[in-house]
Parts: structure tokens; C-alpha cells; sequence
């Protein structure tokens, strides 16, 4: 049982909220009963289990009897130090970070989305949730800015930040991809003279969505097809999230 707040194992857990030193020690930190569960049970190398035996709920004990060797106990006020949220089932873990490849990619039928330069990782977690709920093949990440394994996006994902292949990628490299597989590449502009609605996406597409504050580079304005989500009032977009939804759920339906 740890009980101080001095103790080196937690000053280094505590340290996994920066990203720089996420990346330097390539582990992050799990904040939750929950994505701890769906972390392992979409494949995460889990390394260590840290539990607080006064807010343990049902899915924590079940965790902490299938790991024990992985399993630290610590006092409240530690696990208070270690978790900013309150709703953590009394459980957080520590892992490893995973990503995909291009080649990893199925070659038929390919659904993706691909954010550029995208800059919040509430949005980058709320865009993985909607790549799982809409049966994305991936989600591709380019001029990657947002963290994948910050704790914000996990939270947002709800656990499809480990569902979803996420791929880091070089624009010419995907691009180079697409080509050479026949993917259609569909870019999300406020400009565009053409609805999304317009467009057949029942073949292999990719969605392109670029950052929130500029939009896609000008790389695309040259590359892909490019629609617009209509906008009848004031504002001239949607929050990236929501577009990525829009156009997310219209492959969805045209494949249905």
C-alpha cells in the first residue's frame, strides 16, 4: 500500500499527464475502470494497475482479480493526487502506446477519417467515438498535433481511442496511398459549391477534416473532392467533431 504522496512511483505517474514526457517514456495514463477494461480488451499492453480499495466498484475488483501482478494499492489521498476525475471506479492503470499503419488497411470497401493539424484533443477523442460508431476503418492523423494518448481524448473517446486504428501518417505518403489503392478522397471545405449529400460514397473514401481554426492546408486544393455541410444561419461551419459525424454517418447510410 503506497500511502505517500512523496513516493518516486507516483511522482512518475503524475508525470504522464505531459505529453512530452508521455512520449519520452512512451507509456500514458489511464484515468478510469472503464478505459482500463476496454484498453485491454482491445489489445493495450497494460503494464501497471493502480487501485483505491475505499472506491473500488464492481468492474475495478474484476480488473484487479484477472492482474494482480500488475495491481498497486493506494491510500485516497493518493489516489486522489493520481486521478483528476471523480469518476474513475477507484481504478487507473498505466499503458503502453499503440499505433497503426497504412498497410495494416483492409484494400476493399475502405472507410477512413482523416484529421489535419487537428489541435483539441476533446475533438480528436469525440471524432475517434464517431469513427467506431460509424464503422470506420481508421482514423488518420496528419500534421499530428493532438494527442492520442492525452487523457482528455481518451476520456472523450470513451474507449475508441484502442478500437479504432489510428495511423500517423506524411501527407504525400497517404496521398501516394489513395492513389494507388483507388481510395476517393472526400475534403470537408465551407467553400466548396457542392453538397455532401451529392456525392457517392458506397466505393473506398476518405473523409479529409482539417483544423479547427484554419481548415485544410492548401495541399487539398488540389487533392479530392471537395463538399460543404450546408449552413443556414449565422455561422459558416460546424465544430469539426460534429462535421466529421455528418459525414461520417452519410458513408454510413449510403453503405446501408
Amino acid at each position: 500500500m503506497i500511502e505517500s504522496l512523496k513516493n518516486q512511483k507516483i511522482k512518475d505517474l503524475i508525470k504522464l499527464r505531459d505529453g512530452k514526457h508521455r512520449r519520452r517514456m512512451q507509456r500514458f495514463l489511464l484515468e478510469g475502470d472503464r478505459e482500463t477494461d476496454r484498453a485491454i480488451r482491445n489489445g493495450i499492453q497494460v503494464l501497471e494497475i493502480y487501485a483505491c480499495k475505499a472506491s473500488l466498484g464492481e468492474l475495478g475488483k474484476s480488473l484487479v482479480e484477472k492482474n494482480p501482478d500488475l495491481v498497486t494499492w493506494v491510500s485516497p489521498a493518493v489516489f486522489e493526487k493520481i486521478a483528476l476525475r471523480d469518476s474513475t471506479g477507484g481504478l487507473c492503470s498505466v499503458g503502453q502506446p499503440r499505433y497503426a499503419y497504412l498497410d495494416d488497411l483492409p484494400r476493399e470497401n475502405l472507410f477512413l477519417i482523416v484529421a489535419e493539424g487537428l489541435e483539441k484533443p476533446g475533438n480528436l477523442g469525440a471524432i475517434l467515438r464517431t469513427a467506431d460508431g460509424a464503422g470506420a476503418d481508421g482514423l488518420v492523423l496528419l500534421d499530428e498535433t493532438a494527442d492520442l494518448y492525452n487523457p482528455n481524448c481518451i476520456r472523450a473517446s470513451l474507449g475508441a481511442a484502442f478500437s479504432v486504428p489510428v495511423i500517423r501518417s506524411r501527407h504525400q505518403e497517404f496521398l501516394d496511398f489513395c492513389q494507388q489503392h483507388k481510395v476517393q478522397l472526400v475534403t470537408a471545405s465551407p467553400h466548396s459549391d457542392s453538397f455532401y449529400y451529392g456525392l457517392d460514397l458506397k466505393s473506398s473514401a476518405a473523409i479529409v477534416l482539417g483544423s479547427e481554426a484554419h481548415g485544410l492546408s492548401g495541399f487539398w486544393e488540389s487533392h479530392g473532392t471537395a463538399v460543404k455541410i450546408p449552413m443556414l444561419g449565422v455561422c459558416d461551419s460546424l465544430n469539426v467533431s460534429v462535421s466529421a459525424a455528418i459525414l461520417a454517418y452519410e458513408v454510413r447510410r449510403q453503405r446501408s
